[in-house]
């Protein structure tokens, strides 16, 4: 299995540009364009929908960063701390959105 951490690396810190990499772009929009009916389900406004989408990318993009840093405490620095704490900050987002 591939260490979560290494992924993260390739795809958020390789530096590499996205206009001389077109592919990187064109899944870029494709993870948008596959994640966006799913928030448009909770917040059927594109606009909140949308919105929705960055607050948990943002989220789940600053755990991973947390975890690599080893800026988590101890028992909270593993894969799967990080992972349960990402779907319960998303979870508690799309709740929010929901009411």
């Amino acid at each position: 299995m591939v260490n979560a951490i290494y992924l993260f690396d390739i795809t958020f810190l390789a530096g590499l540009d996205k206009s001389r990499h077109l592919e990187l772009a064109r899944a870029g929009s494709a993870l948008h364009d596959d994640l966006m009916p799913v928030t448009r389900e909770i917040a059927p406004d594109p606009d909140e929908a949308f919105e929705l989408l960055v607050q948990v990318a943002a989220a789940a993009h600053g755990l991973a960063l947390f975890q690599q840093q080893d800026m988590l405490p101890g028992p909270w620095n593993t894969n799967s701390s990080v992972e349960e704490q990402a779907a319960r900050t998303a979870r508690a987002l799309a709740g929010r959105r929901a009411h």
